[in-house]
């Protein structure tokens, strides 16, 4: 191996290798040596547990949720720059390099909070903690060959990641530092929208704007979860639940949503979501910090996921060629509210997150069958009736969340669809009738103007 090191300096110091043979020799480096490391850190792996937990557990350690979320901020950072040319071969790279630091931090959080979260009734981490490390060791092995393959790529976007995956690790050691364990967090939270910025090199107002909107809501969730966990964390973690108490840590938390407002507020892009993160900031208000606050969360999350559509999206209303939201989005949401109590009787042994995701995958499948009608695979008729493709934010993001979103309402008002069938009935009718699809939406809005 040192042989081998010598002979590939020696040939790079003399410029014989560039481009793929040099790319190919680094990334060969990069993971023998991540290897090596592997094997280091698992110099018990002779002594792992004879029995392991399911691989499905260890994953959820990651936190699926906020990986979802990190995955989109990436993607979010470099589509808000559509604009510029976006090289999705780095966007997804960095995508899923962000994804994978986000879940190898969680992992590793549990992994040293093992023995205290038991008290949460947390117990893979301290049941399997060989088998649990081995996984972390694995997974942040297999993070960090990603990161060195985007810093050959793209340093500067590597070294962010690589920055965050550090910074976020050395969050466990610091969970005792008031105010700076909240901030840390906050911080590699929101650091993934940045990724697309600094790939293009730029340092315009409005991503250090969404930044700032991310950065403090997370904190104020962050914050929240701080309160839920008071009690328990009472002598393990400084938080600022334990050190000023639950009333003065959700003002605090109160504040940093409001704060996060302000910034919204100036992207001049989210009018409708700072309405929901005045709902947002209301239920703070009142909310008991002795009682639940999963609600809070869900709530901060919602917000923070329209923010990033509204984000990444160039026109919210108009045209679908154009825009994410049309009149067929009406139609859409109707058709989830009549979709769910048919699925219901079709599968009534799902529950109601199994038929939530099943209407997804309706949807998008539907989608697709869109785009196929668009490109005329099922004829020219049906391409002309078309009348063009639709924009990708509204086949990817408006109307499939629509559908999903007509589902989740059905599932709380579950007579509704008795009210919405008809409705939404004729308007397809009318419009499969009509010219082209976009026929009737054009005579509506002529007689508005």
């Amino acid at each position: 191996g040192i042989a081998t090191t010598g002979v590939c300096l020696f040939h790079i110091l003399n410029g014989d290798m560039d481009g793929q043979v040099l790319f190919l020799t680094i990334a060969g480096w990069s993971i023998y040596v991540a290897a090596v490391v592997e094997d280091t850190l698992l110099g018990y792996k002779d002594a792992l547990e004879t029995s392991a937990p399911p691989l499905v557990e260890l994953i959820k350690t990651g936190r699926i949720r906020g990986t979802l979320f990190t995955f989109l901020f990436t993607l979010g950072g470099f589509v808000m720059y559509e604009e510029i040319q976006v090289d999705w071969g780095i966007a997804l790279l960095a995508a899923l390099s962000c994804s994978l630091l986000h879940m190898s931090i969680m992992t590793f959080n549990d992994w040293y909070d093992r023995s205290h979260d038991l008290k949460k009734g947390k117990r893979l981490a301290f049941d399997y903690p060989k088998a649990f490390w081995g996984y972390w060791v694995k997974l942040t092995m297999v993070t960090l060959v990603l990161i060195g393959v985007l810093m050959l790529s793209d340093f500067y976007l590597g070294a962010l990641c690589l920055a965050v995956l550090l910074t976020g690790l050395l969050y466990s050691y610091l969970e005792n530092v008031i105010v700076l364990n909240n901030l840390i967090v906050a911080a590699c939270g929101a650091s993934p929208v940045l990724c697309g910025s600094v790939h293009v090199r730029t340092s315009d107002k409005s991503i250090w704007l969404w930044y700032g909107f991310f950065f403090c809501l997370i904190l104020a969730r962050e914050v929240v979860k701080d309160i839920e966990d008071a009690k328990i964390d009472r002598g393990y973690k400084h938080t600022l639940a334990v050190a000023f108490g639950v009333e003065n840590a959700k003002r605090i938390s109160l504040v940093m949503a409001s704060i996060s407002g302000i910034f919204l507020y100036l992207t001049r892009k989210a009018n409708e979501v700072l309405a929901i993160l005045g709902l947002l900031v209301y239920k703070f208000v009142r909310w008991d910090p002795t009682s639940n606050p999963k609600k809070a969360i869900l709530l901060c999350d919602t917000v923070i996921g329209l923010a990033l559509i509204c984000m990444v999206v160039p026109q919210k209303y108009g045209m679908r060629e154009v825009a994410m939201l049309d009149m067929w989005s009406i139609e859409h949401f109707l058709w989830g509210v009549v979709m769910y109590p048919f699925l219901r009787k079709i599968f009534p042994s799902f529950t109601i997150k199994k038929l939530l995701a099943t209407i997804l995958v309706i949807a998008y499948s539907w989608e697709l069958i869109e785009f196929l009608m668009e490109l005329g695979v099922f004829g020219i008729a049906i391409s002309d009736w078309k009348h063009g493709f639709e924009h990708w934010s509204n086949r990817l993001i408006g109307d499939p969340l629509l559908v999903l979103l007509g589902g989740f309402v059905s599932t709380k008002k579950q007579k509704m669809w008795i009210w919405v069938i008809v409705p939404w009935a004729v308007w397809g009718i009318v419009n499969y009738l009509a010219p082209n699809s976009m026929f009737i939406q054009e005579v509506i809005l002529n007689v508005f103007r």
